[in-house]
């Protein structure tokens, strides 16, 4: 409801500000399009969360033009009031980028369900599993990395963040079979994307690996009312030729020459279910020597045998070839998330959670 209150740090009243004010503009900057602002006990509680909208962006409800989606923009500032930090899945609403005239972020993620069954369990809670474990290499823990579940099946991403302290972990998720990878903060997501400061402990020595290895990944079974065991090591750093998948777009199903812009892996990208086409990439390592093994689909998505190719444009600024596969997507009933997995001479670079699959328009009458 409408209200003269303001953010008033500290009132006990949550509020939702759309004021355009010398402070709050001095306050958010040029940059950031909303921030919630939490008063908190030292054990948690929170007292106060208020939410202030930049005034100098335009948010709208219908996607008009260089507009910011509120409903995007408020459902991840929610978030934060109820205490949830960033989150390391490109398609969760709690990532932290956006950009305009994206809905992409309107639903909540499984990982955005994951932290509000943790820290607000309701019954429903009863029908999740967890996984737990450490995260090491060569005896000592590793610190402040993430670590991604993904059900190999359903496409359901879940990501945790290692302690500072121990390299302990912990996630809660439906059931089914999960693939277990860490990766270091110096891709998309840094230090900073989640509140990490210089004097917390960050170990970025290592390279992505799976649980099970890189070379054979495997899978952890989660069932409803039990904590699974993810203790794993990933490879230490320089073990590998890294690769690194930094653009994405898709095109027509077999489709050549048809691409001259791709978008950054940092955005979801949301693609209607229910239809075969092209999913086309580009990045360091991503080349004409890629083939259907080097290609992990984790959810509703198959690949084509053999589609795996070099596509007719070449980029001017690092000489690579869009790289593109055809991929047959299943008709999904709500928005569900997917994986692209890119491996090669044992480096992994994933797309984790960044397409988002959407239900087929109706049938026309």
């Amino acid at each position: 409801q409408n209200t003269s209150l303001a953010n008033v740090s500290g009132d006990g009243n949550n509020v939702i500000v759309f004021l355009d004010t010398p402070a709050i503009r001095s306050a958010l900057g040029p940059s950031v399009t909303a921030v919630t602002i939490p008063v908190f006990f030292s054990d948690g509680t929170i007292l106060d969360s208020d939410i202030i909208f930049n005034p100098a962006f335009s948010f709208s409800t219908t996607g008009a033009a260089k507009t910011y989606d509120i409903q995007s923009i408020l459902t991840h500032e929610l978030g934060h009031s109820l205490g949830a930090n960033h989150s390391g899945i490109v398609g969760a609403a709690m990532y932290q980028f956006i950009t305009t005239n994206s809905t992409a972020y309107a639903n909540l993620g499984a990982d955005d369900t994951s932290f509000v069954t943790s820290a607000y369990p309701a019954a429903s809670a009863a029908s999740y599993g967890g996984i737990s474990g450490t995260l090491s290499l060569n005896g000592a823990p590793v610190r402040s990395a993430l670590v991604n579940a993904i059900d190999i099946t359903l496409g359901t991403s879940i990501s945790a963040l290692t302690s500072g302290l121990d390299g302990t972990y912990s996630m809660v998720m439906p059931p089914g079979n999960y693939v277990l990878f860490a990766q270091p903060l110096t891709g998309n997501v840094l230090p900073g994307n989640l509140y990490l400061t210089t004097a917390d402990a960050v170990d970025t020595d290592f390279s992505s690996g799976f649980l099970g290895g890189n070379a054979s990944p495997g899978t952890v079974a989660v069932t409803a009312g039990n904590i699974a065991n993810g203790d794993f090591s990933p490879p230490a750093s320089g073990t590998s030729t890294p690769i690194n998948f930094q653009y994405f777009n898709t095109g027509a199903a077999g489709g050549f020459g048809d691409q001259t812009q791709l978008f950054g892996t940092a955005v979801p990208q949301t693609i209607v279910s229910g239809q075969t086409l092209d999913l086309v990439m580009l990045g360091p390592g991503l080349d004409a020597a890629l083939s259907d093994a080097n290609i992990m689909l984790l959810g509703p998505l198959t690949l084509k045998p053999g589609s795996v190719r070099p596509d007719a444009y070449v980029d001017s600024n690092t000489s690579l070839p869009f790289m593109r596969m055809t991929v047959t997507i299943a008709a999904v009933t709500t928005p569900t998330s997917a994986t692209l997995i890119v491996t090669k001479n044992g480096s992994i670079s994933s797309y984790t959670g960044g397409l988002i699959l959407m239900p087929p328009p109706p049938p026309a009458i």
